[in-house]
């Protein structure tokens, strides 16, 4: 099984929270050599690297092992989940409007 797909999502999710491989690395207590492994699919994480790392980018641990999972539906909707709470509660108010627009449209 190719892994690359997760290192490639720990460094989106680490791109995404403006992290350096050592702010990830000292957020974590893993050292910045085994940041870089897991992100060029040098070393594959183990879970206890995947739940420390998940923790520190604060998401959830299926966003960064969903291409291994079959429930993709769920972990996309946790990923949007995780970017909506990360929005100002007015704009969260706003998107919900729009999206409950959009599920009558298609009812």
């Amino acid at each position: 099984m190719d892994f690359s797909m997760v290192g490639k999502r720990i460094k989106e999710q680490r791109l995404e929270n403006k992290m350096t491989q050592l702010m990830l690395s000292e957020k974590t207590g893993l050292c910045e050599d085994a940041i870089y492994s897991y992100e060029n699919a040098k070393m594959i994480p183990g879970s206890e690297a995947i739940i420390l790392m998940s923790n520190a980018l604060n998401v959830s641990p299926d966003i960064l092992l969903c291409d291994y999972l079959h429930k993709r539906i769920t972990i996309k909707s946790d990923n949007i989940m995780n970017r909506l709470i990360k929005l100002p509660v007015s704009e969260q108010n706003r998107l919900l409007r729009i999206m409950d627009e959009l599920i009558k449209e298609t009812i």
